[in-house]
């Protein structure tokens, strides 16, 4: 067996002996953002993670962070995707959109078609096109989409798990809106909890935070 084998195997054993699950694996979601604001969006983050499949009725829950500049939304998505490998996309780095694109009859798939069967974090979803925020209203309804330009009608599978965030929930249409089963409103952090933050990241920085030197988390998601 190897050591990691072996570190897998003692976080196992350890986790059967755990009365609240959700409470000891959300302290390691985002574990960088301070103030109890966020332990509610670590919680469904969790339940956004283990919600995998779709049975009689939609089993993938999706969630919508709002609010100002500088409150944690993108922090929020960059850190799933550099710890539990989710696709990131926002409207300036996606050059096929979410939905993708049939010009001169060849299609070509878009981001929603790429994650499929995973999590998609959408930056600044106020500010995608309208054939994007259709598309992906199908997506979280019914695990896939259609291309329908010409002669070109392609369904593509996009069982996706969705984490936006948008600066100003408005612009969304409703029906999209309705699609989320989570909706938090970020506000910007006071003074006090700036100064907290700036010493939580100094600790995880300097390896001061042990809980944090081996992510059960990661292990188990792996």
């Amino acid at each position: 067996m190897s050591d990691v084998d072996e570190v897998v195997k003692e976080l196992y054993e350890e986790f059967e002996k755990i009365d609240d699950p959700l409470s000891f694996f959300s302290d390691y979601v985002i574990p960088m953002l301070v103030g109890d604001k966020y332990e509610t969006i670590r919680r469904a983050i969790l339940l956004v993670l283990a919600s995998d499949s779709d049975r009689a009725t939609r089993g993938r829950i999706h969630i919508l962070l709002y609010g100002d500049a500088g409150t944690g939304k993108t922090d929020i998505l960059l850190w799933l995707r550099n710890n539990l490998n989710a696709n990131f996309v926002t409207h300036h780095t996606t050059e096929i959109g979410l939905v993708g694109d049939a010009s001169g009859g060849v299609v070509t798939p878009g981001e929603l078609a790429v994650s499929d069967g995973g999590i998609i974090c959408i930056d600044e979803l106020d500010k995608f096109k309208k054939k994007d925020l259709n598309g992906l209203l199908e997506a979280m309804e019914e695990g896939e989409y259609r291309i329908r330009k010409g002669k070109v009608d392609v369904t593509f599978q996009a069982r996706v798990r969705v984490i936006a965030s948008a600066n100003e929930i408005d612009k969304l249409p409703s029906p999209l809106r309705d699609r989320f089963d989570f909706i938090f409103h970020l506000k910007r952090p006071t003074r006090e909890e700036r100064i907290e933050a700036v010493k939580r990241l100094i600790d995880i920085w300097a390896g001061d935070v042990e809980e944090y030197s081996v992510d059960p988390l990661v292990l188990y998601l792996d």
